[in-house]
């Protein structure tokens, strides 16, 4: 059960790496009750949804991360075309850097209860606290990430997606990967905020 989502993103990649077709896919309905309680299978549940499934229904489903097994990409990409941002690389940066502002505020205690809660009362801080942890783990294992925080990317990362995109033949191997992505803005963005 995945959503449409990630028919576009991820599974093209699962197809290609474990054989899987079309006609396997069911549509996830943002229901996990009734999704799980009406037919057995697998479903692409988010950090947050898992949690929910283990406190509310009382058990604790099996979660498979796809990056343990090959699937590199970074997540929540922006994409904008490259003749924009030769156009407007201000804007761009401004973007980039108000994205990470904004990313720091919400994983703030005060920014969490403020806004998630203000918001959402239904994001309990029990429920953000653990959304938050599983961010913070990959933070610590990363050098440029410590650094750049929310928004890092690297060259190294960059080459092992189209590595493993070109191995599982979802790509041609001429790919020219370093057209992919730019590191200008966050290697210009500010180091720290207040």
């Amino acid at each position: 059960m995945i959503s449409d989502t990630s028919i576009t993103a991820m599974w093209p990649w699962l197809k290609a790496k474990y054989g899987f077709e079309d006609s396997q896919i069911r549509k996830y309905t943002f229901n996990w009750r009734r999704s799980w309680s009406t037919q057995r299978g697998a479903g692409r549940l988010s950090h947050q949804r898992a949690y929910t499934v283990e406190t509310q229904a009382h058990f604790k489903p099996q979660v498979f991360l796809l990056a343990d097994n090959g699937y590199a990409i970074y997540s929540n990409l922006v994409l904008a075309p490259q003749k924009w941002i030769d156009k407007k690389p201000a804007a761009v940066q401004a973007f980039y850097d108000a994205t990470r502002r904004l990313a720091r505020i919400l994983t703030a205690t005060r920014g969490r209860q403020r806004t998630h809660q203000r918001d959402n009362p239904e994001m309990t801080e029990a429920l953000i606290g653990q959304a938050i942890g599983k961010i913070n783990p990959s933070a610590s294992s990363n050098r440029r990430r410590k650094t750049f925080g929310i928004g890092a990317m690297t060259d190294r990362r960059w080459k092992s997606v189209c590595a493993s995109s070109v191995a599982e033949r979802l790509y041609a191997k001429t790919l020219a990967c370093e057209k992919a992505y730019d590191l200008t803005f966050m290697r210009n963005a500010p180091q720290y905020f207040e």
